[in-house]
C-alpha cells in the first residue's frame, strides 16, 4: 500500500508533462496552427474581401508571438504551461468565431 505522503502517480494532475514540461510542444503546435489558420484567413480575405479575415490572421500571429514571449519570460512550471494552453485555446476559439463572422457576412 502506498504511503499517504507520496503523491499518487496515476492522478492526471501528477503527470510530469502537466507539471514540469518545457512548453515546447505548445509553441510548436501553435506555430503549425497559426500557419494553417493564417493561410485560411488570407484565402478568405482574397476571396471575400473581408477585413475581419485579416484580423483573424493577425490574431493567430499575435497569439503565437505571445506564446513565444511566455515561453522565454515565465519560469518553468504550471503557470507557464497554463498560460501557453490558454493562449492556444484562445487562438482556436477566436479563429472559430472569426471564421463564422466572415462567412456570415459573405
Amino acid at each position: 500500500m502506498a504511503e499517504p505522503s507520496q503523491p499518487d502517480p496515476t492522478r492526471v494532475r501528477a503527470q510530469p508533462q502537466l507539471t514540469t514540461a518545457s512548453g515546447n510542444v505548445w509553441v510548436v503546435m501553435a506555430a503549425i496552427t497559426a500557419v494553417l489558420v493564417g493561410g485560411m484567413f488570407v484565402a478568405l480575405w482574397a476571396r471575400l474581401d473581408s477585413s475581419v479575415a485579416l484580423v483573424g490572421a493577425g490574431l493567430a500571429v499575435a497569439l503565437t508571438l505571445g506564446m513565444l514571449v511566455v515561453r522565454v519570460a515565465v519560469a518553468p512550471g504550471r503557470l507557464r504551461l497554463a498560460l501557453l494552453a490558454a493562449a492556444f485555446l484562445t487562438m482556436i476559439a477566436g479563429s472559430l468565431v472569426l471564421v463564422l463572422a466572415v462567412t456570415a457576412g459573405a
